[in-house]
């Protein structure tokens, strides 16, 4: 089965490149890279988060043989708050969608209660700010190199994030919900997704912060004994 894989803020879709690994044949990761991201660094990012819910929602149909075909969608941060929006779209386009797996993403009703007033910030302040928060590795913040390049990515999509008013629908597709038990950025406000599923709901907690979805023998697991 498909699963296509929606990345964090900042992030390239080259950060599910191991767990492609590690799935091998048991499923087809397919990772989704944003415009203005990695791969596609040379086109313009998208400003909004509607527009970019729009332009992920084409780019899938454009890899699925017709709506019978079963797919996954996986979402890690930002990338979860995409696929909650994805799941409203496909449904009611009649696409077959299984299941929706979203990684370090807190629940609807505390979406974004924690992003500060980053337009203001210089970049030396905005990282520290992200990193404060744990929304980028530490260890990124000594390479010159992604502090050059990214930096603009990262806000882009953290405005992108902040100004984002969520269309908050009931999920009707399986949702599976994975959390990092050191995860200070999302904390216990995961297990609240029960207030927005209208079908099964099963929740896993790693040994993990934020950045979970780097446990990929552990995701690995979870998506074989789910799809």
């Amino acid at each position: 089965m498909k699963i296509f894989c929606l990345a964090s803020a900042g992030a390239q879709a080259s950060m599910y490149s191991d767990l492609k690994k590690a799935m091998g044949k048991a499923g087809e990761i397919i990772p989704i890279e944003y415009p203005g991201h990695g791969t596609r660094m040379s086109e313009p990012l998208i400003g909004s988060m509607k527009d970019l819910v729009g332009w992920c929602e084409e780019d899938i149909k454009k890899q699925l043989k017709d709506k019978a075909e079963p797919f996954m969608l996986l979402g890690h941060s930002m990338g979860s708050i995409i696929c909650y929006q994805l799941e409203n779209l496909f449904k009611s386009e009649g696409y077959n969608l299984k299941k929706v797996v979203l990684a370090a993403c807190q629940a609807p009703n505390f979406w974004l209660d924690y992003i500060g007033n980053i337009e203001e910030m210089d970049n030396k302040e905005f990282l520290e700010y992200v990193a404060s928060i744990g929304g980028v590795p530490e260890e990124l913040l000594e390479n010159e190199f992604f502090k050059e390049i990214y930096t603009d990515i990262i806000r882009n999509d953290f405005v992108l994030l902040k100004r984002y008013v969520p269309q908050i629908n009931k999920v009707e597709t399986p949702l599976v919900l994975i959390n990092g038990n050191k995860d200070q950025l999302v904390g216990e406000r995961w297990k609240y997704w029960q207030l927005y599923s209208q079908n099964e709901t099963q929740y896993f907690q790693l040994d993990e912060n934020h950045f979970v979805v780097k446990d990929t023998n552990e995701m690995r697991d979870i998506l074989k004994s789910v799809s």
